[in-house]
């Protein structure tokens, strides 16, 4: 009879900041946003929109639309480096993490290119995701997410006028981004 003895070690999916890295106060110095898709780990379709943007003030969230109609869902995140300095260039991992959804996320950002690719995990469900750097001047996409819709960050007031809501193309007809 042969019998096969070892050990299993389980690799996380997601990996938090490691001892060595500093939290950047303030988030990265180029606050344009990332736009990308999500997909499963076990599949090549895009299952939702992905936007990762900074709300001001160094508030940066993950902001995900799904495709199928459920309602959006965004939490807080951060970005580390070694010095804590914002304004160093190269790679930094972003990292969040909302106990409520559930829901945590996990990328490498490479500011000089201006790419991300990372993990979610929501609920029970694994993502990847691939973003890239956009101009919020032109991709109107993160004012919709960002102010309109189910679970908006900053949701429109009361008083805004309600024919936007139906369009959030025409925001920069009255709005400047940035």
């Amino acid at each position: 009879m042969l019998m096969l003895l070892g050990c299993c070690t389980t690799i996380p999916f997601i990996e938090g900041p490691s001892e060595n890295l500093k939290i950047i106060p303030g988030g990265i110095g180029d606050v344009r946003p990332y736009f990308g898709d999500l997909r499963l780990v076990t599949s090549d379709d895009s299952e939702a929109v992905f936007l990762l943007a900074s709300c001001g003030c160094g508030d940066w969230r993950v902001l995900i639309q799904p495709h199928d109609g459920s309602p959006q869902e965004q939490f807080a995140i951060h970005f580390y480096n070694e010095s804590g300095d914002y304004a160093d260039p190269g790679d930094v991992l972003a990292y969040g993490k909302d106990e409520t959804l559930p829901a945590e996320f996990s990328a490498i950002l490479q500011q000089d290119p201006g790419l991300l690719d990372g993990r979610v995990i929501n609920g029970d469900t694994k993502f990847l995701v691939s973003a890239v750097r956009g101009d919020a001047h032109a991709t109107v996409t993160a004012c919709g997410m960002c102010h309109l819709g189910d679970n908006p960050i900053h949701p429109l007031p009361a008083e805004h006028p309600t024919k936007y809501l139906t369009d959030p193309t025409v925001c920069l007809e009255c709005h400047t981004a940035g």
